[in-house]
């Protein structure tokens, strides 16, 4: 059995609030659709980008 894990997990804007996943993206949370097909070139939202933490 193989875990992939979301680029989301590693990236620096992630915060948990509330006992949901949020980034400087998705300050309310961050959408399943974005969560599970995260691409590491594509801008996340409001120009925010994924940044390795």
């Amino acid at each position: 059995m193989s875990v992939i894990l979301s680029k989301c997990a590693e990236c620096t804007h992630l915060y948990a609030e509330d006992k949901k996943l949020s980034c400087k993206a998705f300050p309310e949370g961050i959408p399943f659709e974005v969560f599970k097909d995260a691409d590491e070139d594509k801008e996340c939202n409001n120009g925010i980008k994924f940044e390795r933490d």
